[in-house]
């Protein structure tokens, strides 16, 4: 209502409670009321107050009162009668111990904040956002977390399905937290069957994910595909050696699988195969078991964090193109509303197991874009197409690609770390194409003989949530068990 003629008004704050001072009441007096109403600036009503004796453990509670008197002596107080008043109150600049203070969720089992800045020379701006599932999106947010003794990042917490019985088949929906390594493993083929091993149809590889070379290093043999034989380990349809292959139709197509989940088992990469036998280069010669041992990077999971990783249903459908925005490409992925590809029939729509690697959608999702750049807010970047002309290059700060934390490998909180091309776990229409993201920032198809950046990405448990630390690389959030 309008209440224009009366002039001066004055905002009496009072504190109750304990551990806590009340500060500087600084619209205790008179005030022209016309600095507030309508002003786009908004007055400080109280500075200086704290609250003592809290912590992460403990709270303490203050609670201020907060009455609002007007005056002028020239008019008749009974035109205030019957008025209404609206305002907001925020709470802003927040000092605890040297760290500003944020809003916070307990989605993760742990209250963290929901935003911030990242200590890089930019000062990036990063928040939690709920996007098709809880999303850590920003150049570089505070979800640096400790597992396997290493650095891996919180990607977000997503319903899925899970293994709850310990089958190997996911029969239960939950909400699990989703955590990507922060260095790759090394640039390693997706996959390089020749034409007539396994699903390939070209000698250039397969794109089915569920039988690639790269699945069959990350993954436990339990994981292989029913008709195959993996000597040594388990078998389906045949007899057992202590050779370490999996074999179909007699060829052997990989060593050792499952050698990054089992640090028992020396490590191989994915590597060529032929018709004729296992090991070979392009012109027929044997390879030395010892050049395809993956490099020094390689640090296989341990045996307490194999207990803490689910079995999942993985989202395996592409897209007949590499491009479209981070929404088309969720959808496609899940084939929603029939809208992913598969090359054909035989190909699974969803895949059984541990260990993956990213969606494109994940990486489209992660962008905070520019939010002093009205082409390149969020906003806008999730309605762009994730190409070149349209995401941006990943030199320029204010696109959409330099400010998605999942462009970058070897990371801290102090620096963004490197550009690499990366796989993701999704196929392009091309029997032997897989779609990728490279150091320009934006998704194209590539072969999947080639080799690109590794980067295992897994869902915690259900039972697995945050312990200690801050989501800084200095301090990453612990994983604890209930």
């Amino acid at each position: 209502d309008n209440i224009s003629g009366l002039k001066e008004f004055t905002l009496q704050a009072t504190l109750s409670g304990t551990d806590a001072t009340e500060g500087t009441n600084l619209i205790h007096n008179e005030q022209d009321i016309s600095e507030v109403v309508g002003s786009t600036n908004p007055k400080t009503l109280i500075s200086g107050a704290s609250i003592q004796n809290a912590s992460e453990s403990t709270t303490t509670t203050a609670t201020w009162h907060v009455v609002a008197k007007f005056y002028n002596l020239s008019t008749n107080q009974k035109e205030l009668a019957n008025k209404r008043y609206a305002g907001k109150l925020k709470i802003t600049n927040v000092d605890c111990g040297g760290t500003v203070a944020k809003k916070t969720t307990a989605v993760f089992g742990k209250t963290v904040a929901m935003s911030g800045t990242d200590d890089t020379v930019d000062n990036n701006p990063w928040e939690i956002v709920n996007d098709h599932g809880i999303r850590y999106v920003g150049q570089n947010p505070d979800n640096y977390v400790s597992f396997n003794n290493e650095l891996w990042r919180i990607i977000g917490v997503f319903n899925e399905k899970y293994d709850s019985d310990g089958d190997n088949i996911p029969d239960t929906d939950g909400d699990l937290i989703k955590i990507i390594r922060n260095d790759s493993l090394g640039n390693m083929p997706w996959d390089y069957k020749r034409s007539g091993i396994g699903s390939s149809t070209d000698n250039y590889g397969s794109n089915d994910w569920s039988d690639s070379q790269l699945m069959m290093m990350l993954n436990p043999s339990t994981f292989v595909n029913s008709g195959y034989v993996t000597e040594g380990g388990i078998t389906h349809n045949n007899t057992i050696d202590n050779d370490g292959y999996v074999v179909s139709n007699n060829i052997k197509i990989f060593k050792n699988m499952g050698s990054y989940f089992n640090s028992s088992l020396t490590a191989y990469q994915p590597h060529e195969t032929f018709t004729t036998g296992y090991g070979k280069n392009n012109v027929g010669n044997a390879i030395s078991e010892s050049s395809l041992l993956a490099p020094n990077s390689f640090n296989p999971l341990g045996s307490t964090v194999q207990l803490m990783i689910a079995t999942v249903s993985w989202h395996v459908t592409g897209k007949n193109n590499s491009t479209g925005s981070a929404n088309a490409w969720y959808n496609a992925e899940r084939n929603i509303n029939d809208s992913g590809f598969v090359v054909n029939a035989n190909r699974p729509k969803i895949w059984y197991g541990k260990v993956g690697l990213m969606y494109p959608s994940d990486y489209g999702y992660a962008t905070n874009g520019n939010p002093n750049n009205a082409d390149y807010t969020r906003e806008k970047c999730l309605e762009k197409t994730i190409n070149s002309s349209n995401w941006g290059s990943a030199a320029g700060q204010s696109n959409c690609a330099y400010n998605s934390w999942l462009l970058y490998t070897e990371s801290t909180s102090s620096s963004v770390g490197s550009r690499a091309y990366q796989w993701t776990i999704t196929p392009e229409s091309a029997v032997y194409k897989m779609i990728t993201f490279g150091d320009n920032g934006y998704l194209s198809n590539s072969s999947t003989r080639n080799t690109f950046a590794v980067r295992p990405v897994l869902y915690l448990s259900a039972n697995v949530k945050l312990g200690s630390g801050f989501g800084t690389s200095d301090s990453p959030f612990t994983l604890v068990t209930s």
